[in-house]
């Protein structure tokens, strides 16, 4: 049975450049992780405005993906195919507009979240908690003033 590690970070950005960097190097160390038996899934939690969004465009850029990023606010999910690490998908789910894991199941949620190939981070992942969803890492964001962030992060490896 292999033994689990739990890494834990805390930092604070005093920009969004800075919050991007921070994500670029989480992907790249993320791929570089053996792969699971599920999905690795990360929640994101914080206030709007927080950095979430800016965090994952820089994860984003440490998977090598090319594509301009945006919030999938009203589509709930974007998919970009990857080539690193052995993974195929990287999953980026918004669920602030959702209240409940069953508003999601109608875009094979199950399947993603059960394909140990698959990277999901989910914003507003509080709003769709299920025993499903096995979470590997969380990522809180907190206002600190207007210009900084504390933010802090769980990893399971």
């Amino acid at each position: 049975m292999k033994k689990e590690h739990t890494l834990s970070f805390s930092t604070i950005s005093t920009s969004p450049r800075e919050t991007g960097v921070l994500g670029e190097k989480f992907g790249e160390l993320l791929v570089s992780l053996p792969q699971l038996t599920y999905a690795r899934v990360i929640g994101l939690h914080g206030d709007l405005g927080a950095g979430k969004t800016t965090f994952i465009k820089g994860v984003a850029k440490g998977f090598s993906i090319k594509k301009h990023i945006t919030s999938p606010t009203f589509v709930l999910i974007h998919r970009f195919p990857l080539k690193k690490g052995g993974y195929k998908n990287f999953f980026h789910i918004d669920a602030y507009r959702l209240s409940s894991f069953s508003e999601i199941k109608v875009l094979d949620i199950e399947d993603i979240i059960d394909d140990p190939k698959n990277i999901l981070f989910i914003e507003w992942q509080k709003n769709i908690t299920s025993s499903r969803i096995k979470k590997c890492g969380d990522i809180m964001f907190k206002h600190v003033d207007e210009h900084k962030r504390k933010i802090v992060i769980t990893l399971k490896t």
